[in-house]
């Protein structure tokens, strides 16, 4: 298991004209996790586009007539929303050394009679072969059900993962999410894709809240 740091560390506050970076709020061994900024959008750019080829069909990129550019604030602006309203956590992963991994996202959060949300994520193929997803993954599940105020405090998680995205696959095998058995039809780029449903379930202790 990924040893996981949550950390809390206001944002300093700058006069000068200055884009102040959001506080990391997540960290494993090498991966450090916070809110996307304006400034990431060349790094996440380079990433798509190196990317492009395995992750189109997989997960939502450009809408019609939409530009890279545009993409991304749109990213950004929803990460905003969602955060704001309690009902996605999406974050960015990055190396000590500031290099974008990729991102990490905690969707369909739901306080209901069961604590519940998705997981969904993507690497830069660039840095693909190297732990980096597991590792982020294994964080991800960890954050999620960790009890508040550290985590979300979530009792089980989702994981909807194409029959043809082996990588995936393998991680979800390896963290020891189960196979439901069940598939949906997900629309994905304005076609429907089939999905295999994984569940991740906290453990007792985590529970106790």
């Amino acid at each position: 298991m990924t040893a996981v740091r949550v950390m809390t560390r206001p944002i300093q506050r700058n006069r000068r004209p200055v884009e102040v970076l959001p506080p990391v709020e997540v960290t494993t061994q090498r991966l450090h996790f916070r809110p996307l900024a304006m400034s990431d959008h060349p790094q996440v750019l380079a990433a798509v586009r190196h990317s492009r080829e395995t992750l189109e069909g997989r997960i939502p990129l450009n809408r019609p007539g939409e530009s890279d550019e545009a993409m991304f604030v749109r990213w950004l602006e929803t990460a905003v929303e969602t955060d704001n309203n309690r009902t996605a956590w999406r974050r960015a992963a990055f190396l000590e050394s500031g290099h974008f991994i990729g991102l990490f996202n905690l969707i369909r959060i739901e306080f209901g009679l069961e604590w519940t949300c998705e997981a969904n994520w993507w690497v830069d193929r660039r840095f693909s072969g190297r732990g980096y997803a597991t590792e982020g993954v294994d964080a991800l599940l960890q954050f999620a059900t960790t009890d508040m105020p550290v985590g979300l405090g979530m009792s089980r998680v989702r994981a909807m993962i194409q029959p043809t995205n082996h990588a995936s696959l393998r991680i979800a095998e390896k963290l020891g999410l189960r196979d439901t058995g069940l598939t949906e039809l997900i629309p994905v780029d304005e076609s429907h894709r089939p999905h295999r449903l994984f569940e991740h379930a906290c453990t007792p202790s985590v529970a106790n809240r």
